[in-house]
């Protein structure tokens, strides 16, 4: 506090570099001012500073080695704390380039909090009294990843399997650091020592929840980034959309002519020709998803290809259930696909056919996402696009128009071109991603033609453009005015109507209520020695749009990682409050009848009994709602083993891509 380390009383020679080097270390979860000095951790020792030039004469150089390799303006050797060119004044500089204090954290960020507070029991060590209920959470880094993985990416995997949602309120994780009981290990976490901060729990809380906006590419391609900027980005070739940890987003995009460019956009200011997203490449975890045309190249009007590691794949009613943890579903879009995430972060993928050309195009939407690099990544202070793969930022918008034409599509839609090495999509025998590149593509910032460079053999003249009036009439419809605004665009300069149309359709799946969470109601929490069999209970949940919900109950032994196999095949069907009001509009049928026969018997003149009567039916009424509307559900599971612990938890699910999981219990059972 106030530059001086609260663990002591002596404030010697270590003071200030103590405080210096926890500037290095605490990012990458070695906490300082709690140095741990035995492997189990517990006794908490505060010797650090007496033997602090031990561990200098290990850190100090390779310090300056980075330092060297990746130097910081204005620093140079020797590397001094004070003075004009010291750490101190390099630190101070370069903390203006750090995100904004409200930005969405990295799961780097909650990494360095598991490594400092958790990973003492959950590190896969097994210590007492961890190993006594041990289950498959090991929040500890991967010294060894598989390759093409990243050391984050097993305790990433892990945490969005099953103890975090979209909600902190229903996230096991953010339930067990924010406990108030002590009762260790089904309390406060972490068990037995000090609380987290409340700058951590509050770290952990803004991961979970994620960013405020939902980032999306629709239409010749307009982009949303994860923090709601709004530019047009209208390249030719495949690119990196989204980033972060066990999950890639990848869009080909395909130029198309047209009679005119596209006039100047308010984020870039630059006018282009236009590109087309036609075709899709997700991973969600070790799984590689696309979802494209006919790799043969030939026009199909049929349907997009739907593949799997490369497999083609035929998706059912039911979708599909991904040995990661993930599925896809159907979305109410024609041929329309819902790629579903560890940790509640959804791809939605809207397609179109577009006879003229005889080409597919896709709007793709997502929400929930935890990534922030890429081409909808989050655009830093100061800056006018977003991050660069290595982290380098674009600076503030150039005056120029050329330069910043340059910037857009060379420097920073060439970093995130994706590589033969990188790719994610599937290829006919003798394409690559090189075959869908046009790196002149959009031909500068105010180009007067939009013609192909390379026309193919026979193809069709671009459609006029329409009328700024016709076309608002066709996109009139739509309720987000971002939205509407490019719905415009796209159509006036395309001469194509049928942009609105998948306009509409992505719209209408963005705004599709989601259900309310389950409550659950048994077993409680931590409940032990249960008998079986067990009748597994929970408060039905609402539906905004009165949809009919669908309950998948989940029970999975807790040293197993989660995945939708863990939930009951045959899903259990409810109305929402729809069964409510049949019940209360019955039960005021049946009241007004009542009350139409007791006036022709000759009450009509006798208030009082009329005016109970009344009040009765009113209170039926809300009576036969209330008992429509919160009844509970129950499953009874008898297959459960002997002496072991569980973890359950209930999906309530809308038919229409809308889920919403409850919290997540355990149990064991005598």
């Amino acid at each position: 506090m106030g530059g001086i380390y609260v663990d002591r009383e002596s404030y010697g020679y270590n003071t200030n570099r103590v405080a210096l080097y926890r500037y290095f270390l605490e990012p990458l979860g070695v906490s300082v001012d709690k140095w741990s000095m035995g492997v189990r951790g517990r006794s908490r020792t505060y010797s650090f500073a007496d033997v602090f030039s031990t561990y200098a004469n290990v850190l100090q150089p390779q310090l300056e080695a980075s330092l060297g390799s990746n130097p910081v303006p204005g620093l140079s050797a020797p590397y001094d704390c004070a003075g004009a060119t010291g750490l101190i004044t390099a630190v101070n500089t370069t903390l203006s380039s750090l995100p904004p204090a409200d930005a969405v954290p990295l799961y780097t960020d909650v990494q360095r909090i598991f490594n400092k507070s958790c990973i003492e029991c959950h590190g896969g060590l097994l210590y007492p009294p961890y190993g006594n209920y041990g289950s498959v959470l090991n929040l500890s880094e991967d010294e060894t990843p598989p390759a093409g993985a990243d050391r984050l990416d097993r305790s990433y995997g892990i945490v969005t399997s099953a103890y975090i949602t979209t909600n902190p309120a229903t996230s096991f994780l953010y339930q067990r650091i924010t406990a108030t009981s002590e009762n260790c290990p089904f309390g406060l976490m972490p068990c037995g020592g000090p609380p987290l901060s409340k700058a951590d729990i509050e770290t952990i809380r803004r991961w979970i929840v994620g960013p405020p906006s939902a980032p999306n590419t629709r239409g010749d391609p307009h982009i949303k980034t994860v923090d709601g900027v709004n530019y047009d980005f209208q390249s030719a070739g495949e690119f990196v959309l989204l980033r972060g940890q066990n999950l890639e987003i990848q869009a080909r995009q395909t130029a198309v002519e047209t009679d005119s460019p596209l006039g100047p956009n308010p984020h870039t200011g630059l006018t282009s020709c236009v590109s087309l997203n036609s075709a899709v490449a997700v991973r969600v975890g070790a799984h590689r998803i696309t979802y494209q045309p006919n790799i043969s190249g030939q026009p199909d009007p049929s349907g997009l290809q739907l593949r799997i590691d490369g497999k083609l794949t035929t998706m059912g009613a039911q979708g599909i259930l991904l040995a990661s943890g993930g599925r896809i579903i159907q979305t109410t879009a024609p041929g329309g696909i819902q790629i579903e995430a560890p940790g509640g972060t959804i791809v939605v993928i809207t397609p179109d056919w577009w006879d003229y050309y005889r080409l597919w195009y896709l709007n793709i939407d997502a929400s929930h996402v935890r990534a922030t690099q890429g081409v909808m990544g989050a655009i830093g202070r100061g800056n006018w696009l977003p991050a660069l793969p290595d982290g380098s930022l674009m600076g503030p918008k150039p005056a120029d128009l050329n330069r910043r034409y340059q910037d857009l599509y060379g420097k920073f839609g060439n970093a995130w071109r994706v590589s033969n090495a990188s790719t994610l999509f599937d290829y006919a025998p003798g394409t690559s991603t090189g075959t869908f590149t046009i790196a002149s593509w959009p031909k500068g910032e105010s180009p007067q033609s939009c013609t192909l460079p390379r026309r193919p053999e026979g193809m069709k003249p671009p459609l006029k453009a329409l009328a700024l009036e016709v076309a608002q009439k066709h996109c009139s419809a739509l309720v987000a005015d971002d939205a509407r605004a490019n719905c415009v665009q796209d159509v006036r300069v395309t001469g194509e109507p049928g942009f609105a149309r998948t306009y509409l359709l992505a719209e209408k799946i963005a705004r599709n209520a989601v259900p309310t969470a389950p409550i659950l109601v048994f077993p409680e929490n931590f409940k032990i020695d249960l008998v079986k069999p067990i009748a597994f209970t929970w408060d039905k949940a609402s539906d905004l749009d009165g949809d009919p919900l669908t309950y998948r109950h989940c029970v999975w032994e807790v040293k197993e990682k989660f995945t939708f196999k863990k939930c009951d095949a045959t899903s259990i069907e409810t109305t929402s409050w729809g069964r409510g009001i049949v019940y209360a509009v019955l039960v005021a049928l049946a009241g007004c009848l009542s009350f139409a026969v007791l006036i022709l018997l000759g009450m009509k003149n006798r208030r009082g009994p009329l005016v109970l009567v009344v009040i009765a039916i009113l209170a039926a009424v809300i009576l036969a709602f209330y008992l429509g509307w919160t009844s509970t559900v129950s499953r009874t599971v008898s297959e459960l083993e002997s002496g072991k612990a569980y973890y359950w938890k209930v999906i309530a699910d809308d038919g229409k891509g809308g889920s919403t999981e409850s919290e997540t219990r355990r149990f064991t059972i005598k």
